[in-house]
C-alpha cells in the first residue's frame, strides 16, 4: 500500500511539472487559469481512476 501511495506522489509531482504556468494578471489569462486548473484536476483524476483498476485487476489475476 505504501508503494502504492508513493506512485500516487510521484505521478503527481511531474503531472505539476507538465502543467506549471506563469501567473497571470488580466480577466482573460485568470479565466484561462481556471480552466487549465479544471484540466489538471480532471486528468489527475483520470490518472487516479486508471491506477486504481490496473491495480484491482492485478490484484484478482
Amino acid at each position: 500500500m505504501a508503494k502504492v501511495m508513493e506512485a500516487i506522489e510521484k505521478i503527481t509531482k511531474v503531472m505539476g511539472g507538465f502543467f506549471q504556468t506563469p501567473s497571470s494578471e488580466n480577466a482573460r489569462a485568470e479565466s484561462s487559469n481556471r480552466f487549465e486548473d479544471k484540466l489538471k484536476t480532471s486528468f489527475m483524476l483520470s490518472v487516479v481512476v486508471l491506477l486504481i483498476v490496473v491495480v484491482t485487476r492485478t490484484h484478482k489475476a
